[in-house]
C-alpha cells in the first residue's frame, strides 16, 4: 500500500494516507537546533550540542468550535477524526514540514521550521473559514516539557522547575531556584525553555499538565481543549507543559496567520525572537521560507544527476544529501566526494571491497560478490548471515534473534558497499540490482512491510529468517545514507576526483541508454551527458572536453574551463 509520494519538483514527500504504519519523520534544522517533526505532528526539539538537550516533545495544534463544542487537531493525531469528515496532508520538504487539515468547514495550514541560522522553532498557523457562515474559534498551540536537562539525570529533577508567564509567553524554567547570573561549584545553572504566541493576544494559558489534561483526560481530549479555557495555571515542582490558546472570528473566506515559537533561551532572548514575529507575521514567515528553500537550493548544488530512474535520482540528489546534513555527517553534497577510502570497515562485506580496491578485481573479487549473490542476496538485500547463528553460538551475533542485525539481517551500509565494488567491477547491472532492493524511494508500494519512510535510509532490515522479512529499523540512519550516496556517485555515476582532476568510469544499469549530470568541481562547472547506445554496462569507449578528445577516463583539472561540456560514450 501507497501513504504518499515525491513530489520531485517541490523536492518533497507527500503522505495522504496519516496512518502511516509508524511515524514518518523529518529532521528541519540548522547547525544549532533541530526538530524532528512526524506526520502527525510528533516528535522533539533539542538544542545541537554534546548534551542534546531537548527543548520539548510533540507540538500539537488544537482548533475548537465555540458555538458547537466540536474539536480537533490539524494533524490527525492526537485527536484522530474519522476520515470520512476529515482530510489530512503532510509535505515533507527540505528543512519544513507542511501539515494541512479540512475539517467542518475550516482549512488549516501548519509550518513547522527553524530558520536560517537560527537556534529555535517556529509553527506558523494559518486558520481559513471555507464554510458560508461565521466561525468563532479557539486555537491552542500544546507541547510538553522534558523535566530533566541533559546533564541532569537525577530523578528529582522535576523538584527544581516551574513555569512562568508574562506577555503571551510561557517559560519553563529547570533549576528555577537559582538566578540567572549565579556561579556554583557544581556547574548547574537556571535553564529557561519557551513557548510564545505571535500575531494575536493569549486568550487563555496552561503551563500545570494535570490541569491541562484534566482528571481522565489526554491528548486526545484534553480538558482545557473540551473547555475552551486552558485554565491559566503553572507548574511548581511539577510535569510541565506548554499550551497558549487564542480566540479568533473568521468571515466566509477569511484567514488568520500566527506564530508560536519555541526555544531554549533567557527570558530577554525570547521575548525579541518572539518580537521578530508581532508585526506583518505572514510576510515574515513568507520570507524566512523562501530563505530556506534557497540554503537548501545551495546546499545541494554541487551535484545532480539525471537518470532513466526517478528513484535513483531522488535518494541521490535529494535525499540522501539531506539525511547526511540533519544528521551532522556533512555541511553539503560536495562533501561525499572523494570517499571511497573511508567505506572500509572489518566487516564480513569489506572483503569484496577491499580486492576492489587493491587491485584484485578480476578474480578474487568477482568470487567474493558471487559468493554474495548467490548464498545470501535476497529481494530486499544481501542477508549479513545465512544460516544465521545456532542458539549456542558464543558469538555476539547469536544474542540477536534470527534474521536480526548481525544475525542474518540486512545492513544498508553493507550494500552500499556490494554496489561500489560491483560498479568498480564494471557489472552496471549487479550494482543497480543491489541499489534499488535496498533503495526506500524504490520501496514506496512496500510500506506495509518496510514500515519506515520511503526517502530516508535505515540501518538494516530484518531477514528472511524473520517472521517479518523485510521490516526496517533505525529510519534517519546517515551513515549508511552517506555510504550508498558514494558508492552512487563514486560507482554507478563512476565520478571519482582526486586533487589533480577527475576519473570519469560509468558502470550502469544497461537499459539505460543516456543520463546527465551537472556538478561543480574545484571552481569549474561541469556538465556531463553519458551516452551508451549500445546498452553496455561500463567501458568507455571516447570521451570529449568541450569537443576536444580524451585519452582514458581522466581528465586533470588544468585542462578544464569555467564551464564544461563532457560527453561520454560506452
Amino acid at each position: 500500500m501507497e501513504y504518499g509520494y515525491f513530489d520531485d519538483r517541490a523536492k518533497e514527500y507527500v503522505i495522504t494516507n496519516p496512518k502511516t504504519p509508524s511515524d514518518w519523520k523529518n529532521y528541519p534544522g540548522t547547525d544549532r537546533y533541530s526538530m524532528e517533526v512526524t506526520n502527525n505532528a510528533g516528535g522533539r526539539g533539542f538544542i545541537r550540542s554534546e548534551d542534546q538537550n531537548e527543548v520539548l516533545k510533540d507540538r500539537y495544534v488544537y482548533i475548537r468550535d465555540d458555538d458547537d463544542l466540536d474539536f480537533w487537531s490539524a494533524s490527525w493525531q492526537p485527536v484522530g477524526k474519522d476520515f470520512k469528515d476529515y482530510r489530512s496532508i503532510c509535505r515533507h520538504g527540505l528543512g519544513y514540514t507542511k501539515l494541512y487539515a479540512s475539517y467542518s468547514g475550516i482549512h488549516s495550514e501548519v509550518l513547522y521550521y527553524v530558520p536560517v541560522d537560527a537556534d529555535y522553532e517556529v509553527w506558523a498557523v494559518n486558520v481559513e473559514n471555507h464554510s458560508k457562515r461565521p466561525r468563532n474559534l479557539t486555537v491552542t498551540g500544546f507541547c510538553s516539557f522534558p523535566s530533566k536537562n541533559a546533564s541532569d539525570d537525577s530523578p528529582y529533577a522535576v523538584f527544581t522547575t516551574r513555569t512562568l508567564y508574562e506577555n503571551n509567553k510561557l517559560r519553563y524554567q529547570i533549576f528555577s531556584n537559582l538566578t540567572e547570573d549565579a556561579e556554583r561549584s557544581d556547574g548547574k545553572k537556571l535553564i529557561e525553555r519557551f513557548l510564545g504566541l505571535s500575531g494575536t493576544e493569549v486568550s487563555s494559558y496552561c503551563g500545570d499538565k494535570d490541569t491541562f489534561f484534566g482528571t481522565y483526560g489526554d491528548l486526545r481530549a484534553p480538558q482545557g481543549i473540551v473547555s475552551g479555557d486552558a485554565g491559566d495555571e503553572l507548574s511548581y515542582a511539577s510535569e510541565a507543559v506548554g499550551a497558549l490558546s487564542y480566540k479568533i472570528t473568521l468571515e466566509p473566506g477569511e484567514s488568520s496567520v500566527v506564530c508560536f515559537i519555541a526555544g531554549l533561551k533567557s527570558d530577554a532572548e525570547s521575548t525579541e525572537i518572539i518580537r521578530h514575529y508581532e508585526v506583518h507575521t505572514r510576510e515574515t514567515v513568507t520570507k524566512e521560507l523562501k530563505e530556506l528553500r534557497a540554503f537548501w537550493a545551495k546546499r545541494l548544488s554541487a551535484f545532480e544527476v539525471q537518470t532513466p530512474s526517478a528513484e535513483f535520482n531522488r535518494m541521490v540528489n535529494v535525499w540522501n544529501p539531506y539525511t547526511c546534513i540533519a544528521g551532522w555527517e556533512i555541511s553539503d553534497i560536495s562533501q561525499l566526494l572523494p570517499n571511497l577510502a573511508e567505506l572500509r570497515d572489518d566487516g564480513w562485506y569489506s572483503e569484496a571491497l577491499d580486492e576492489m580496491l587493491d587491485g584484485y578485481a578480476d578474480d578474487r573479487g568477482k568470487k567474493a560478490l558471487d559468493r554474495i549473490k548467490e548464498n545470501r542476496n535476497t529481494a530486499f538485500g544481501a542477508v549479513s548471515l545465512d544460516p544465521p547463528c545456532e542458539a549456542d553460538d558464543d558469538s555476539e551475533e547469536a544474542l540477536y534473534n534470527p534474521g536480526v542485525r548481525g544475525n542474518g539481517g540486512i545492513f544498508s551500509q553493507s550494500q552500499g558497499r556490494l554496489i561500489l565494488a560491483e560498479a568498480l567491477l564494471g557489472n552496471g547491472d549487479d550494482a543497480f540490482m543491489f541499489y534499488e532492493e535496498s533503495a526506500p524511494a524504490a520501496q514506496n508500494r512496500k510500506a506495509d512491510t518496510r514500515k519506515t519512510e520511503p526517502y530516508a535510509y535505515s540501518e538494516f532490515t530484518e531477514g528472511k529468517y524473520s517472521p517479518n522479512f523485510g521490516r526496517s529499523h533505525g529510519s534517519w540512519n546517515a551513515k549508511a545514507a552517506g555510504v550508498i550516496e558514494t558508492a552512487c556517485i563514486e560507482g554507478i555515476c563512476g565520478i571519482r576526483p582526486d586533487d589533480k582532476g577527475l576519473y570519469i568510469s560509468p558502470s550502469i544499469y544497461s537499459e539505460w541508454t543516456e543520463f546527465t549530470i551537472h556538478m561543480s568541481f574545484m571552481g569549474h562547472s561541469l556538465c556531463i551527458q553519458v551516452k551508451n547506445p549500445g546498452h553496455r554496462q561500463s567501458g568507455i569507449e571516447k570521451m570529449t572536453l568541450n569537443g576536444k578528445a580524451v585519452e582514458g577516463c581522466y581528465i586533470s583539472e588544468e585542462k578544464m574551463t569555467e564551464n564544461n561540456d563532457i560527453i561520454v560514450y560506452l
